[in-house]
């Protein structure tokens, strides 16, 4: 493509180039030195091979593109290298095809790169292929008659519908205008999709004189005007659209499926390559480890998994290694996972091409099904996964997305790359995720969409951890502390909603932030929950707390009543007993220690009398408080004398202010 960047054509092309019935783009193939570009170039009026080293060595080694127009009609040729060597180069220019023109050679006829070549078009959905056979001027017609029953079975036999088979010479001028009226008879009748975020492959990339950085490529999908924001991909840069060209011709848009050149602004040509993409911003995703669906060619060798080839897509090429299957046999189609070195653009059911290192040669053809990051799963779990994606029902396709991820987004969906390949209208996505959310694998809370088998899982983790923490000391586990522990498998949102679920159905019980298998140790009734409710509230923030008597009283419960509450919090950690029936709230506990900190740094001895004022209580209660210290060994006695214990010098080493006292003083109980 040859970018002028005419000034003075761009409003009256502008308008015929909106009124273009169609827009077809022919992938030229064939064997090397079969005579594809001198046909183009009979065809169209353009030389494509342009590289000073192409017309030295006499063959095409980059894709060379021209077109030419009937009417309303545009035909852009993309003439594809046939020597072994470039065969990446041809796979960067048929990533996007409507027709294929086979060129075979009638004095050397089916050759190692004309089956490749037509097996690389079926493999990419190319279904129509028009037959050039070239050169007549040096064979007799018996021989191009053997020549084309030889191309007629050898198409058949891939599937191909051969549209015709032309016999042509570019020396005479034989057959050409024939092969142009046939090329003209198959022009794309059916409208581009134009829908789904902007996207096109670059396969070209240099620089204009005096207008910096040019890239080309064919759009596959939405559209773009002059000064749109664009980002390259896999870098993530932004650029600006500064000109828009088609065939020599300057626009101000283009849209899916047109051969176009844009000038960039933001970028150098250094920074760029083929194999790099440009997208609308925030739209594509980008993988390196992807479930796909793989068909070895018929005449492959048996692929053993795990295996190491050259990946190919859109115009990137790269190492890849397949994983799954123990081996992949000839024509068939299995599920695979595909790791590749370098990170792709994402969209459902994008075809790409695998080839050996050595002996070179394609040896495979996918299709691109979902990505992979983030996901721990077991490789059969992935590709049992892969076996339920349904090839057309959006809808099968994302419950099967959330199954595999446990819970997804719906701003994580990728429904513009999944809607576009699958239905020819972008559907209505309110509507989607109402059918979505109303299958019974699926359950939606706010934007998150959850599997419900996995939720199902959840709760039974959660259940299994509180049901081994009731046949501990303490039944009570810490909400938050379960929600860490259980969020190492599960996430915050299918946690939350778990938990909330077994307190629905009274499997567990919540008391403040602590939770609990449902006993009847745990359990408490509404009157019993109100009691202890009133309890807690006497003893919150309290120094000199009520003994036992007067919390009876004040609470109007009996004694056995109120032993059975104060047992209840003393068992959920809220409240501990220090003997003679006195009871504090853990939080004061758990002030008092880091008063005696505070006081002990100041001097390491203190009497009982300094530590009773220090924190203003009476010797009533600093007598037994201080023998329950010495018995958790927060303090140790000295004759008449208090110091620091193990268990509180470990506070003031790690300088816990905020400790809890659950940690501080675990050994408690009821006495």
């Amino acid at each position: 493509m040859q970018f002028i960047l005419r000034k003075d054509c761009g409003p009256s092309y502008n308008e015929r180039f909106r009124n273009v019935m169609s827009y077809t783009i022919v992938g030229v193939i064939g064997h090397i030195d079969h005579g594809k570009t001198s046909l183009v170039a009979a065809l169209t009026g353009v030389d494509t091979d342009t590289a000073p080293e192409e017309r030295r060595r006499g063959i095409t080694i980059d894709l060379g593109f021209a077109s030419f127009t009937s009417g309303d009609d545009q035909f852009a040729l993309i003439d594809a290298p046939g020597h072994q060597k470039y065969i990446g180069n041809l796979l960067a220019g048929v990533a996007s095809l409507d027709l294929g023109l086979l060129v075979v050679a009638s004095d050397q006829g089916v050759q190692a790169q004309t089956i490749e070549h037509a097996e690389i078009l079926r493999s990419l959905g190319v279904q129509r292929i028009l037959v050039a056979l070239s050169r007549c001027d040096l064979t007799d017609p018996k021989q191009r008659k053997q020549i084309r029953e030889e191309v007629e079975f050898f198409l058949t036999d891939l599937g191909f519908e051969t549209l015709q088979i032309v016999e042509t010479s570019t020396v005479s001028g034989e057959g050409v205008e024939e092969l142009r009226e046939h090329l003209k008879s198959q022009r794309r009748r059916e409208a581009r999709r134009t829908h789904g975020p902007f996207r096109m492959p670059i396969d070209r990339v240099f620089s204009k004189p005096g207008r910096g950085t040019v890239v080309a490529g064919t759009l596959w999908a939405g559209k773009v005007c002059v000064g749109d924001e664009l980002m390259i991909q896999p870098s993530g840069q932004r650029v600006r659209v500064r000109d828009i060209e088609a065939h020599g011709q300057q626009i101000d848009s283009t849209q899916a499926g047109m051969r176009t050149a844009m000038n960039l602004a933001g970028v150098d040509t250094s920074q760029l390559r083929r194999g790099h993409e440009l997208v609308a911003p925030a739209s594509y995703t980008l993988t390196q480890r992807f479930l796909a669906e793989v068909t070895p060619y018929p005449d492959s060798p048996t692929i053993k998994c795990p295996a190491a080839l050259h990946f190919h897509t859109a115009t990137m090429h790269c190492d890849g290694r397949l994983l799954g299957p123990h081996s992949l046999a000839p024509d068939k189609k299995q599920k695979v996972i595909v790791q590749t070195t370098e990170p792709i653009v994402f969209s459902f059911n994008q075809p790409f091409l695998l080839r050996r290192p050595y002996p070179h040669g394609s040896i495979a053809a996918g299709r691109i099904l979902i990505p992979l990051e983030g996901i721990n799963k077991k490789t059969r779990e992935i590709l049992d996964f892969g076996n339920n994606l349904s090839p057309s029902d959006v809808v099968v396709h994302i419950i099967a997305q959330v199954k595999l991820r446990d819970e997804l987004s719906t701003s994580e969906l990728l429904l513009p790359q999944i809607t576009s390949s699958l239905t020819h209208d972008q559907q209505n996505l309110a509507a989607l995720l109402k059918q979505v959310e109303d299958a019974p694998e699926i359950i939606r809370i706010g934007d998150q969409l959850i599997s419900a088998s996995f939720l199902k899982s959840t709760k039974r983790a959660i259940l299994k951890r509180l049901q081994s923490q009731s046949n501990a000391e303490n039944a009570w586990i810490d909400e938050q502390s379960l929600r860490d522990q259980i969020t190492k498998r599960s996430t915050h949102t299918i946690v939350k909603h778990a938990i909330a679920s077994l307190l629905e159905d009274q499997q567990i019980v919540r008391s403040n932030h602590l939770l609990a298998i449902k006993t009847d140790q745990t359990s408490l009734s509404k009157k019993q929950t109100a009691a202890l409710a009133q309890i807690i509230q006497l003893l919150a923030d309290n120094r000199t707390p009520p003994n036992l008597a007067e919390l009876a009283k004040a609470t109007k419960q009996s004694d056995e009543a109120l032993k059975s509450l104060i047992r209840f919090a003393v068992h959920q950690g809220t409240v501990i007993g220090i003997g003679d029936d006195l009871y504090y709230a853990t939080g004061v506990i758990s002030a008092f220690c880091h008063e005696l900190i505070a006081l002990f740094n100041a001097d390491a001895n203190r009497t009982v009398a300094e530590i009773r004022d220090h924190l203003q209580i009476t010797r009533k209660y600093a007598i037994p408080l201080l023998e329950h210290f010495d018995r958790e060994q927060i303090t140790c006695r000295k004759g008449d004398h208090r110091t620091a214990g193990p268990r509180l010098e470990l506070l003031i080493a790690a300088n816990a202010v905020t400790q809890d006292i659950s940690q501080v003083a675990p050994g408690n109980s009821t006495n």
